[in-house]
């Protein structure tokens, strides 16, 4: 699993450090099948006594790779390596359903889960976090897992309820650029910012 966590001293760091992660964006067809969804889920939530943060449209997106707090003056071999992912054709993957990490009866986070049956995210995933990894970001232990990360919850918590309540249609993501985003903490939640973009080989979007 890859995502973006909460680090709240990544916000008293000086202009010198950059908290930025790699992450696909979203065409609208798959925002307006994640807004119902999440929309659901709000109105469930609404009945329970959990203390949770419902992500705003501009929030959501398929994080491939944190790198956490890095150099500024770093940036460009970031981009370079985000130029690199990018040789790859346009692809296309499914929404499988909504989950939570850990555990729907211990979330943390709500998602929205994205079929990969040919690996072609994971494989992507798998060459920015290598490319990453020679500029000194520690590769992730856990599994990388396909996702759009809906809500967060304070503490675990028993989202079960919600889950049952909630639908997410299957439709298709279509995905034809790769985007190297900062990431900017206040008390309302992350604001991102686009550092770099690059479109896949082949893209015509």
């Amino acid at each position: 699993m890859s995502d973006e966590p909460n680090e709240p001293n990544a916000a008293r760091e000086g202009s010198t450090r950059v908290r930025s992660f790699f992450a696909l964006p979203l065409r609208d067809d798959a925002l307006d099948a994640l807004r119902r969804a999440r929309d659901a889920l709000k109105r469930r939530a609404e009945r329970s006594r959990v203390t949770v943060r419902f992500l705003s449209d501009d929030a959501l997106h398929v994080t491939l790779c944190f790198l956490g707090s890095v150099s500024r003056e770093a940036i460009p071999e970031f981009v370079s390596v985000l130029d690199a992912s990018a040789r790859v054709p346009p692809m296309t993957a499914r929404f499988a359903g909504l989950g939570a990490f850990s555990s729907a009866k211990r979330a943390r986070v709500v998602v929205a889960e994205l079929a990969d049956p040919e690996g072609r995210l994971t494989a992507l995933a798998q060459t920015i976090a290598l490319g990453a990894e020679k500029l000194g970001v520690p590769l992730e232990a856990r599994v990388f897992r396909p996702h759009v990360t809906l809500a967060r919850l304070k503490r675990p918590s028993d989202a079960r309820d919600w889950l049952d309540h909630a639908t997410l249609d299957p439709v298709a993501a279509e995905f034809n650029e790769v985007r190297l985003y900062q990431s900017l903490l206040d008390p309302a939640g992350g604001r991102y910012s686009v550092l770099a973009r690059a479109e896949f080989q082949g893209s015509t979007a």
